[in-house]
């Protein structure tokens, strides 16, 4: 029995192994002689682009052709093709949770994606305790925007849906109090993060973090627990990978706040925290091994931390630096990225601690505001956070920012304050957020980087009178 198999990708032919070698120790090409018979080799196989292959396919051997979609939240409906799944209905799960069967035959079944968290997962068919087929399935939050809002009384996040068909964005219902208040600055201050693993939001407020739980379904939040911040008023605020613990920057006290986050949300401060960082301290990040943690400070500085098995923080040192009030790292290579003062740093993170790249920091205009990554393509943007206008650099491998020969691109009516951005996981679509005219603004970016307003945008978050300090996107 042959069976068509739909490739997007790329498909490796290899011979049947277990043959015994030629003259001389010889194996077909992708085999290797071992112990006198041709096994499978590791490397050598060439890749060969095809849109589809025929498999012959043994009786009565289960095989799954194709899955459609390929990645879904929670409560997707996915069409599973194959041959020999049997007319009756068998068992199918999704990381060993059970999925529901919507229909079953011989060769499709239709499941939903049951509760499991975002990850890339397996997908099992199985139709007898020894017959069974496996192929990967990517579970994905709900595609938002959540903003930040210090509006005072109290705090609250509002969350957008996206649409991908529409490149839409809508309002999820009335924004989501923090139950506590905050006190207005300038900028994107990085008061917001999603951890995906876990499917939540923390935010800081005045003296707070807050802990949101994320519907996978709709995308809507739910406050776990607010707590005090004992180093006084929070700005920053960043999460694990895993979701088990969280840091928050106090530059009123100079310090870092860390705590655990249990299974239910709730948090516990770390072994000696607050953390002293010498400086008054407002943005932070990860190296990419999260063995350290850094921290820009006000008026110049980055600061190095250690982070210990327990979570606890030690200060390695305080870099002076001319521009450190916008803190990023580059996710493909660890660079970190300062912006302020008109410049642009960038440092090289070797054994953790920072080095300035060849030339830095480089001019850029004026320009204030958050760095945003594209490292699909490899470039930068910055909202400016005093005009209308957008700010495009390529990086290269080496991370040295050159501007995009376009740049600075204009916003359109209403975006004269902006405050954060985030580009999309495929760096097609670039998301920035007024400050303070309740605006969310959706670009295309075209090949050559450049952005496009997308029609209908800007779009009105539902926060009356907001001041975004923070913003995450899940798309």
């Amino acid at each position: 029995m042959a069976v068509s198999i739909a490739l997007a990708g790329c498909y490796s032919p290899r011979p049947a192994p277990g043959a015994p070698c030629g003259p001389d120790g010889i194996c077909p090409s992708g085999l290797v002689c071992s112990q006198g018979t041709c096994e499978l080799s590791l490397i050598d196989a060439p890749e060969v682009p095809i849109d589809a292959v025929d498999v012959d396919v043994l009786p009565n051997t289960l095989v799954i052709t194709a899955i459609s979609p390929a990645q879904g939240i929670v409560g997707t409906v996915v069409t599973i093709a194959g041959a020999n799944f049997g007319d009756t209905e068998g068992g199918i799960e999704l990381d060993g949770t059970p999925m529901a069967v919507n229909s079953w035959t011989d060769s499709m079944i239709v499941a939903t994606v049951p509760d499991v968290y975002p990850r890339d997962a397996q997908l099992t068919v199985v139709r007898d305790a020894s017959t069974m087929g496996v192929a990967p399935f990517t579970v994905i939050l709900p595609p938002a925007v959540y903003l930040s809002n210090d509006i005072g009384s109290p705090d609250t996040v509002s969350v957008m849906t996206f649409d991908p068909a529409t490149t839409r964005l809508t309002p999820l219902g009335p924004p989501v109090s923090k139950n506590a208040t905050g006190v207005q600055a300038g900028g994107c201050l990085q008061t917001l993060t999603v951890n995906e693993r876990t499917r939540r939001v923390f935010s800081t407020a005045d003296d707070s973090i807050v802990v949101f739980d994320i519907d996978p379904r709709t995308g809507g939040l739910t406050r776990v627990v607010t707590t005090g911040i004992p180093s006084g008023r929070s700005f920053g605020v960043q999460s694990n990978a895993a979701g088990t613990r969280v840091y928050v920057a106090s530059p009123n006290q100079q310090g870092i706040s860390g705590f655990e986050v249990s299974a239910a949300g709730a948090l516990t401060s770390l072994p000696g925290s607050p953390y002293n960082a010498n400086a008054t301290v407002n943005a932070l990040v990860f190296s990419t091994d999260e063995t350290f943690l850094y921290a820009s400070a006000q008026g110049g500085g980055l600061v190095t931390f250690a982070v210990a098995a327990n979570g606890s923080l030690s200060r390695v040192n305080n870099l002076g630096t001319t521009n450190t009030i916008n803190l990023r790292r580059r996710p493909d290579t660890g660079q970190l990225f300062l912006v302020g003062e008109g410049l642009i740093s960038v440092f090289t993170t070797p054994s953790g601690t920072p080095q300035p790249l060849t030339g830095s920091p480089f001019d850029a205009k004026l320009l204030s505001g958050v760095p945003v990554f594209d490292p699909t393509h490899d470039r930068l943007y910055v909202p400016r956070d005093d005009s209308g206008e957008v700010f495009a650099f390529d990086l290269g491998a080496l991370g040295a920012p050159m501007e995009l020969g376009a740049s600075p691109y204009s916003f359109g009516p209403g975006m004269a304050d902006n405050s954060c951005g985030a580009v999309s996981r495929d760096g097609t679509l670039l998301v920035v957020t007024g400050e303070t005219n309740e605006l969310v603004d959706l670009f295309q970016l075209d090949a050559t980087g450049a952005p496009s307003e997308v029609d209908d945008s800007p779009f009105q978050q539902s926060a009356p009178n907001s001041h975004v300090s923070g913003m995450a996107i899940t798309f």
